[in-house]
Formats: C-alpha cells, structure tokens, sequence
C-alpha cells in the first residue's frame, strides 16, 4: 500500500480585523475551509474599498493538507507569523467547531 496517497487536514480559525492576509494561505500552504469562509474573505476586500465597514473583525477558517498525522509535538500552523499581521489563530478539530471563542476571549483578557 502506498502511504503517500494518504491525506490528513488540520484546521484552524483565525481572527482579525480589516484585510485578510493573503499571503499566509501561501505561507501556510492553506486554503479557505468552506465556501462561507471564502465569501468571508472577499468580504474583507470589499471592506477595504468602502462598500462595508472597514476594520470589523471576522473570523474565518482554514485547512491545510498534510502528509502524515500530526501527533500533537508541534504546531500545523505558523502562529507567530499569523501574529505579526494582528490575527490570532487558534487550531481546532473541524471547521464547525465553535467553543474557541470562549477560549480566545480568555487569552486576549490574559494577554492585556
């Protein structure tokens, strides 16, 4: 059996305010996870040329492929570059998952 043929997804959401930052889907080789969170995403350009409000916050999920399970040692997502363009990111199980968002606004009580 081959085992390259095996494909395993991780996810996370990410939260920010204003444009979305295109360039980590490069980085992070990662894409939008549904059809909702591309329309998400076009939302923050529109917002960037006045058609919406331009710095409301959204919250958009994304997966990445990978070619092996991640065991839990290490992070399947760059945080710290996430970080730098003002995102959090936090990874979850699914893209339905939703009870991160108690959990965020308990790191960003903690972080202030």
């Amino acid at each position: 059996m081959n085992n390259h043929n095996h494909r395993y997804l991780a996810y996370a959401k990410v939260y920010g305010r204003g444009l979305f930052p295109l360039d980590m889907l490069r980085y992070d080789n990662c894409v939008p996870a549904t059809q909702h969170d591309v329309c998400l995403m076009q939302r923050t350009f529109l917002s960037q040329r006045g058609m919406v409000g331009s710095n409301e916050e959204w919250e958009i999920c994304v997966k990445r492929i990978l070619l092996e399970p991640n065991r839990g040692n290490k992070a399947c997502f760059t945080i710290g570059r996430w970080n730098s363009f003002q995102c959090d990111i936090i990874e979850v199980a699914s893209p339905n998952d939703k009870p991160y968002r108690e959990v965020r606004k308990l790191y960003l009580h903690l972080k202030n």
